[in-house]
C-alpha cells in the first residue's frame, strides 16, 4: 500500500538515487531547514517518490506560498499514478500550512510531468526563469 510521510534520515540513500535517476544530479547532502518539508512516497517499504516544499512569504503582497522542487518517482514505479497522488498530498500539506499559492518549474522535455501538473490544476505562466550562479 502506498503511503506518504515526511522524509527521515534513513531515506537518504533512496532519495539520492531517485534524484540522480530523475535529474542526473549528484546529491552530497540533504540538509534540514525549517522552511522546507520533504515528502516521500513509500510502497512496500521502499521509497518510490520524493519532492520538497519550500515555504515562502511574499512580503509585498502579504501572502504565504510554497515552491515545489525535485518531484520524482522511481523509474520502476512510474505510470501508476504515484506522482499525481504525491502532488495531491503536497497540495494538501501546502494548504494546511496556510499557503495560498504553489509554484513550481518543469523542463519542457518532461512532457509526462508537465501533463500531470496540468491535471493537478497547475497553469503554465507566461514567464521565464532567470538564474545566475554566483
Amino acid at each position: 500500500m502506498l503511503e506518504f510521510r515526511e522524509y527521515e534520515d534513513n531515506d537518504y540513500a533512496s532519495v539520492v538515487k531517485l534524484i540522480k535517476d530523475s535529474f542526473d544530479i549528484d546529491v552530497s547532502n540533504i540538509d534540514s531547514d525549517p522552511n522546507v518539508y520533504r515528502l516521500v512516497g513509500v510502497l512496500d517499504n521502499e521509497v518510490v517518490s520524493y519532492l520538497d516544499i519550500t515555504y515562502c512569504l511574499d512580503v509585498i503582497r502579504n501572502y504565504k506560498y510554497s515552491y515545489i522542487n525535485y518531484v520524482c518517482v522511481s523509474p520502476n514505479a512510474r505510470g501508476n499514478g504515484i506522482g499525481y497522488k504525491m502532488m495531491e498530498e503536497a497540495i494538501s500539506i501546502c494548504k494546511n500550512n496556510g499557503c495560498s499559492k504553489i509554484k513550481l518549474t518543469s523542463n519542457p522535455k518532461r512532457c509526462q510531468a508537465r501533463e500531470m501538473y496540468k491535471k493537478c490544476g497547475f497553469e503554465i505562466k507566461d514567464t521565464d526563469v532567470f538564474e545566475k550562479v554566483i
